[in-house]
C-alpha cells in the first residue's frame, strides 16, 4: 500500500493529465465530481465536470446530494475545496465524506461567504422535473479548508461531500449547485518587467518578465519569453493566465552616453610612459579631425584619425616644453557634432 504522501504525488500528476490545468478563481482545479446524487435522479452532468455553463437549481430546503471524487485527498497546507454555485448566494450545510465512509464535522457555509465570479449564461436543469433551460446569471464560489473547516488531520483521506441545502436569510429556498473541486492556490505575483531606464544610444537591452508563462505578450503583439529595445520606447507588457490578466509598463530612454576622454599632460620623452598626445572615445564615431595650436596660433599638427597620436614634434622637429592648444570635432553614433577645445601641457 502506498504512503499517503506517495499517492497524492500519484493522484496531483494523474489529476493535472485529466483536467489540463483548469482553475477557478486563483485556484488550480486537481479533481472534481466523478459521480452525484440527485434527489430526483437529474442528470449528474451538470455538476459531475470541471467549471463550464451547467448548474443544478431549486432544491429545497433540507434536500441533499452527494458526490463523489475521481481519487482520495488529504489535509495540505492552505484551502483544497472549492464549491461553485449561480444565480443565488445560498445556506449550506457541508460535510465531507471519507474512505471509511464516516462523515467530518459539519461546516455551514453562509450567503456571506461566497466569493462572485464574471457572470455566466448558465445551462441549468431545475431540481423538481429536470427540466433544462438557459439564462445569464451570477457566478460564486466558496474555498475551503479541510483542516480549519472540517476539523480533519493529515491521517484523513477524503473521497465524497454531502450538500444539505437550506433555507436562505430572506427565506427564499432557491438554492443551487454547479460543482465541486479539489483545488491548489495559485501563488500570483504581480508581473513586472522592471523599473524605469536608459541605455545608450546605439546599445540595446534585453527585458524579461519576471514570471514564466507562455502568453507573454509585449505591445499588443509580439508573443514572445523577452523583448529587445535599443531606441526610447514605452514598452507594455501583458499576460493572461490562472491569475487573471496583468500588465506592466517600462519607459526605455536612449541617452547620448558618447565619451571623449583627452589628456591634459604628456612627455615625450621616450621613456614609455605618455610619450603621446591622444584623445580616445568609448562609442562609435565618424568625421574624426584634430588640430593642435602653438600660444602664436600656428597649426604645428593636424589628423583626421584618432588612433594617429602627436609625438609633440612639428615637422620632424622636437618642441619646447610649453602649453598648446588644441580643437577636436567628430560626429557620434547618433550624427550629433561633438566640438572640443581646450590645452595640453608638453613636458621633458
Amino acid at each position: 500500500m502506498f504512503p499517503k504522501k506517495c499517492l497524492l504525488l500519484i493522484i496531483l500528476i494523474y489529476q493535472f493529465k485529466i483536467i489540463s490545468a483548469q482553475s477557478i478563481g486563483n485556484n488550480l482545479i486537481l479533481d472534481h465530481l466523478k459521480t452525484a446524487t440527485h434527489p430526483n435522479t437529474c442528470n449528474s452532468y451538470y455538476v459531475c465536470n470541471i467549471p463550464n455553463d451547467s448548474i443544478w437549481v431549486n432544491f429545497n430546503p433540507n434536500e441533499k446530494i452527494q458526490g463523489f471524487f475521481y481519487q482520495q485527498w488529504i489535509d495540505k497546507s492552505g484551502k483544497e475545496l472549492v464549491i461553485e454555485t449561480g444565480f443565488n448566494r445560498s445556506n449550506y450545510d457541508v460535510r465531507l465524506i471519507k474512505s471509511n465512509f464516516q462523515y467530518s464535522e459539519h461546516h455551514f457555509v453562509t450567503e456571506n461567504d461566497w466569493v462572485q465570479l464574471p457572470n455566466v449564461t448558465w445551462n441549468y436543469l431545475f431540481s423538481i422535473n429536470c427540466f433544462n433551460n438557459k439564462l445569464n446569471s451570477e457566478r460564486y464560489m466558496v474555498p475551503l479548508d479541510f483542516e480549519k473547516d472540517f476539523k480533519l488531520n493529515n491521517l484523513d483521506t477524503i473521497i465524497g461531500i454531502e450538500i444539505t441545502f437550506l433555507i436562505n436569510n430572506d427565506g427564499s429556498k432557491n438554492a443551487d449547485l454547479a460543482g465541486v473541486y479539489i483545488i491548489e492556490p495559485i501563488n500570483c505575483t504581480p508581473l513586472n518587467i522592471g523599473n524605469d531606464t536608459s541605455i545608450c544610444i546605439g546599445d540595446s537591452i534585453i527585458l524579461k518578465s519576471n514570471i514564466n508563462y507562455f502568453n507573454i505578450i509585449w505591445q499588443d503583439t509580439i508573443v514572445a519569453n523577452n523583448y529587445i529595445v535599443n531606441k526610447n520606447e514605452t514598452v507594455v507588457v501583458k499576460t493572461e493566465n490562472q491569475c487573471g490578466v496583468q500588465t506592466d509598463t517600462i519607459n526605455i530612454t536612449s541617452i547620448d552616453c558618447c565619451e571623449l576622454f583627452i589628456p591634459n599632460i604628456f612627455s615625450p620623452n621616450n621613456d614609455g610612459i605618455n610619450d603621446t598626445f591622444l584623445p580616445t572615445i568609448n562609442c562609435a564615431y565618424s568625421d574624426f579631425k584634430i588640430s593642435i595650436y602653438n600660444r602664436w596660433g600656428q597649426q604645428i599638427f593636424k589628423s583626421n584619425n584618432i588612433n594617429q597620436a602627436w609625438n609633440g614634434k612639428s615637422n620632424n622637429q622636437n618642441l619646447p616644453p610649453d602649453t598648446y592648444f588644441y580643437s577636436i570635432q567628430l560626429k557620434n553614433n547618433n550624427g550629433q557634432q561633438i566640438l572640443k577645445f581646450g590645452d595640453v601641457l608638453l613636458i621633458n
